[in-house]
């Protein structure tokens, strides 16, 4: 009896030893479990936080897309209306020049009906 006793006082201790092994561990694990939920919850409110960023980002981005089509847009009216303008001073350029040679032609003729009008009173008058 006394032995058994004596084992089982042993395995007592054992018993005793292991649960409080096994509480330290549980406790361990609890407090790696916490910290764990710590880092997840930090995760969780940077990945909110880097939503929120992309967002504003994104809003921005299309922003500026949107800006620039517009420039874009107005570029190209600009570069038409330069055309149109180009080719609307070549037409002017050319009635000018249209213009001038008439006006030339026309010097000339009055110069020539002057001359014939002299010379027909100078005849007329001799």
């Amino acid at each position: 009896v006394s032995a058994l006793s004596g084992e089982l006082q042993e395995l007592r201790g054992q018993l005793e030893d292991t649960v409080s092994a096994h509480q330290r561990e549980l406790r361990s694990l609890q407090d790696s479990c916490k910290d764990l939920q710590r880092q997840r919850d930090c995760t969780l409110r940077e990945l909110e936080e880097a939503r929120g960023a992309m967002s504003v980002s994104e809003e921005s981005r299309d922003l500026l897309r949107r800006e620039q089509l517009e420039a874009e847009r107005r570029i190209r009216e600009c570069q038409s209306e330069g055309e149109g303008l180009r080719r609307e001073v070549a037409e002017l350029r050319r009635a000018l020049s249209d213009v001038t040679k008439e006006k030339e032609t026309l010097q000339t003729s009055n110069t020539q009906l002057r001359d014939t009008l002299r010379s027909t009173e100078s005849d007329r008058i001799r």
